[in-house]
């Protein structure tokens, strides 16, 4: 599988939230995934380090006398990926056989807009700033190998 396939199947991953609730009854497994909260997390937490990164390279872009053009941070294609996990919405939910509590006895998976927070939302804006940072580096980057090729 290839990392770029990797990534958009995480970024779409993150758009889920699984919840199974602990049996009443002594049942030892449940499930609590939200992939939402974890997306704002863990995109800040690139984002963050990206910007951070960026602090390397910050001369190159100012000491440019030509305009860089279009520069890509590679990662542009996993905007459709994102938008479709904040987006797109289902929600479904199932019977945990061998479970008599009502309370624990039903799961629920719900996606994107089903969900009913603004965590999808929130993810989506916190990828959009991550992808910002991504391409400033990615600027900065280009600036700097174009002065040391001679070429400002």
């Amino acid at each position: 599988m290839g990392m770029r396939l990797l990534h958009v199947l995480v970024v779409l991953a993150l758009g889920l939230d699984v919840r199974m609730p602990r049996d009443e009854n002594g049942g030892a497994w449940f499930l609590e995934f939200n992939g939402p909260a974890l997306a704002v997390a863990l995109y800040g937490t690139l984002a963050t380090i990206t910007l951070i990164k960026v602090l390397d390279h910050l001369p190159g872009v100012f000491a440019l006398r030509r305009p860089l053009g279009s520069v890509r941070s590679g990662y542009e294609y996993l905007w459709g990926a994102a938008i479709l996990a904040a987006v797109a919405g289902f929600r479904c939910t199932g019977v945990v056989e061998g479970r008599q509590d009502p309370g624990s006895r039903y799961w629920s998976a719900e996606y994107g807009s089903a969900i009913d927070s603004s965590l999808p939302f929130a993810a989506l804006c916190v990828f959009a700033l991550l992808m910002w940072a991504l391409k400033l580096r990615a600027t900065m980057v280009e600036a700097n190998r174009r002065l040391e090729q001679g070429t400002p």
